[in-house]
């Protein structure tokens, strides 16, 4: 009862800019518009490489993600881009879009290549080198630092709409090794 008293003595503009707190809070939580789509889902696959193009040049880390549509229509992957995280720090170009037109038909999910190219740094120094082929060996789960930022924007066909995925952090699988037999990667 000394609470709801209290409110009461609240001037006007506090109760009102209470009010419209609370009415924004229960509509950002009860926001299931059942017309909006499912749409996709990301996921890092597997490490794929990580390679120089010539001796002393800044590396390229090649992945494949799993794009996935979960919308009951095709959608059309607008532009993708992304950094590599280790130790608190952007190891390549967060603003480097791979944009090719890609189509991910509805309910399926398709393996897409992507190239990172990494810091300048890491062609000067070989043992930052070193330590970032040693955590991406193990993956996230032997080196909570090393995390991909993904954002994935798409194009949604038939409902002309248009949704941009604000980015989110993803954990890296361990790098396949190139010394790994055939059956072994097939298993993967």
């Amino acid at each position: 009862m000394a609470r709801s008293i209290a409110l009461l003595r609240l001037p006007l503009p506090s109760l009102l800019l209470l009010g419209t707190l609370a009415l924004l809070l229960w509509g950002q939580c009860n926001n299931n518009d059942p017309d909006a789509p499912a749409c996709c889902g990301e996921r890092v696959v597997r490490i794929d490489s990580l390679a120089a193009l010539l001796p002393g040049a800044p590396p390229v880390l090649y992945l494949t993600l799993g794009l996935r549509n979960d919308d009951p229509d095709n959608v059309k992957i607008e532009s993708a881009y992304g950094a590599l995280l280790f130790r608190g720090q952007y190891w390549s170009d967060l603003n480097k879009v791979q944009s090719r037109e890609i189509i991910i038909p509805a309910k399926k999910e398709r393996l897409v290549s992507m190239a990172f190219p990494l810091t300048d740094s890491l062609a000067c120094d070989p043992d930052l080198l070193r330590r970032l082929q040693q955590a991406l060996a193990r993956g996230t789960a032997g080196d909570s630092t090393l995390v991909l930022e993904l954002s994935v924007n798409v194009s949604l066909k038939n409902q002309n709409g248009y949704l941009q995925d604000s980015g989110q952090e993803f954990p890296l699988p361990p790098m396949r090794s190139a010394t790994q037999p055939a059956q072994a990667r097939k298993a993967q």
